[in-house]
């Protein structure tokens, strides 16, 4: 295939991704996930979207609690390991009122269908306990390294110096966080003040920065390169972590976890733009309520997905079967559609061609008759010479 169709495969490609509407499932690369929603003291949970739809938590009007909740870290724990039963949680820190908390919230598989998609609506002080390990910690950053289960807080130790605080997670049932003090570093306060997310099912900490031209960038950290990079000093943000991502400047609100990023966009018409760091092209757009406010989203998959909906009765090996079987499926349908869109690639870059070389051809008899018609007029005004 040369350049001309390889370019056409390309473009097409972003083209059918961006007029088409993208199914969930193929955007998060797996059928077993589940959205949640914080906004105040609301949590919602929504699983199996209907393609061309999208999250409730985002499109409706999310009714006030009766106290106020405003958070200043919110951060996913996640045990994927085979070998854990541990659900998924939200580590919470803000205020619930006038009062001060550190929460930790239980999250429960949806109990009903609304407009064809499973969601579940709790409040955050409902099924969560205290923390109070950790209360008397005001943070900037909250980070948790699921693959050595270390629990990074990053806060201010007075005006003008940050630490980090590492903990380190023993245990974590329903209805408890028993932590271990392990060590405290000074971090460099212009990696403290950067948005930070913890994504498990990438082992990474992704984070988020505005740029010198005012884009937003976002890059991206191993679990095990973290504590080496943000202690050891470096000329800016940009020489940390590798770039993922570049968002327009009016991006708000931004939250990344199983490699994908979710964002809001206020204009005319408000939007909520979901983007797969993987694939370059898929994403998904939803306009939103103007009362709607968006503090974070978590993306929860695979065996996570699956402790969530079975309870203690979930098995690691049936829910990798079902994956398995949702992997062919896709690659089956992936590989159709990239068959197509090569056909029709191809089949532009023919016609492409062909029109090229019509047009050649056409000049080529333009200039041709052109010259005949040049040399007949000299060979009569030669004539009509003779004649006279």
């Amino acid at each position: 295939m040369n350049f001309l169709s390889r370019l056409s495969v390309v473009l097409l490609l972003c083209f059918v991704d961006s007029s088409s509407a993208a199914s969930f499932s193929e955007l998060f690369g797996t059928d077993q996930y589940a959205l949640i929603g914080v906004s105040g003291c609301n949590v919602t949970l929504e699983t199996k979207l209907p393609q061309g739809s999208c999250p409730s938590h985002f499109t409706d009007e999310i009714e006030p609690s009766k106290e106020r909740c405003v958070w200043k870290s919110l951060t996913l724990l996640s045990d994927s390991s085979n070998s854990s039963l541990t659900l998924p949680q939200i580590l919470a820190f803000g205020s619930v009122g006038e009062k001060r908390v550190v929460l930790l919230k239980s999250l429960d598989y949806p109990d009903r269908i609304v407009d064809g998609k499973k969601m579940t609506t709790t409040v955050m002080t409902e099924n969560s306990v205290n923390v109070p390990q950790l209360e008397g910690l005001d943070p900037v950053n909250v980070l948790y390294d699921s693959e050595s289960r270390i629990l990074y807080v990053i806060s201010k130790s007075d005006k003008s110096t940050f630490i980090i605080n590492s903990y380190a997670v023993l245990s974590r049932p329903r209805a408890n966080l028993r932590l271990r003090h392990v060590y405290t570093l000074p971090i460099f306060e212009e990696f403290a003040r950067l948005q930070w997310f913890s994504d498990p099912y990438k082992q990474k900490f992704y984070f988020y920065d505005k740029s010198q031209y005012g884009d937003i960038q976002i890059r991206s950290i191993r679990f095990t390169d973290f504590i080496r990079s943000v202690t050891v000093p470096k000329q800016s943000t940009d020489a940390l972590g590798i770039l993922d991502e570049i968002l327009s400047e009016d991006r708000f609100t931004i939250s990344v976890t199983g490699g994908v990023v979710f964002s809001a966009e206020y204009a005319a018409v408000n939007s909520y733009h979901i983007k797969s760091l993987q694939e370059s092209c898929e994403s998904i757009k939803c306009d939103f309520h103007e009362n709607t406010v968006v503090e974070q989203v978590f993306l929860v998959e695979n065996w996570d997905y699956c402790k969530l909906r079975d309870g203690h009765k979930a098995d690691y090996e049936t829910c990798q079967k079902e994956r398995k079987i949702f992997s062919k499926e896709e690659k089956i349908s992936s590989d159709t559609a990239s068959t197509l869109l090569k056909i029709v690639a191809l089949l532009v870059a023919i016609l492409t061609i062909g029109v090229i070389i019509s047009l050649i051809i056409t000049l080529i008899r333009f200039q041709k008759n052109l010259q005949r018609m040049k040399e007949s007029t000299h060979n009569l005004t030669i004539s009509s010479t003779i004649h006279a």
